[in-house]
């Protein structure tokens, strides 16, 4: 698990990062590694399976590793996505109770609309739900740089 917590940490925190002496120390201080040997292999593996590569002395973020987390992305679009939607339709509804018309359109039912509103808003919380438990937590320490 701290693997994938690793990972993530270095996916969506920085494309590059300076591999300076500490820099393990810190991570196996950060994330909560009860030994080195634990940290060292997940992180040797990070290498070996291609989500990090060396380039002087900097360590870089491939695409696959961006890739990895994907489904996190959609995730969050969808979410996204579905409180725009139902603001929209619930600025709708206001329209309809206040007579205010948006670009000169009809206005819907407002109890269609309300309960279409209820659906997307209930998508939203289950894409959140979903992302609460998807997501990797970040560092355990306060200072979440490496």
């Amino acid at each position: 698990m701290n693997r994938y917590r690793l990972l993530y940490h270095f996916a969506y925190s920085n494309e590059r990062f300076r591999d300076e002496p500490g820099l393990n120390a810190k991570l196996i201080d950060q994330f909560g590694y009860k030994s080195d040997g634990h940290f060292y292999t997940d992180w040797n593996a990070l290498f070996h399976d291609g989500f990090l590569r060396r380039e002087g002395d900097m360590i870089i973020v491939t695409d696959k590793a961006k890739r990895e987390f994907s489904f996190i992305f959609v995730l969050k679009l969808i979410e996204l996505l579905s409180v725009l939607m139902a603001a929209v339709i619930l600025l709708n509804v206001v329209g309809e109770i206040y007579r205010i018309t948006i670009f000169g359109f009809p206005l819907f039912n407002v109890y269609t609309i309300s309960a279409t509103a209820g659906f997307l808003i209930g998508i939203a919380i289950i894409c959140w739900w979903m992302l609460s438990i998807f997501t990797p937590a970040g560092p355990e320490s306060a200072n979440s740089n490496p």
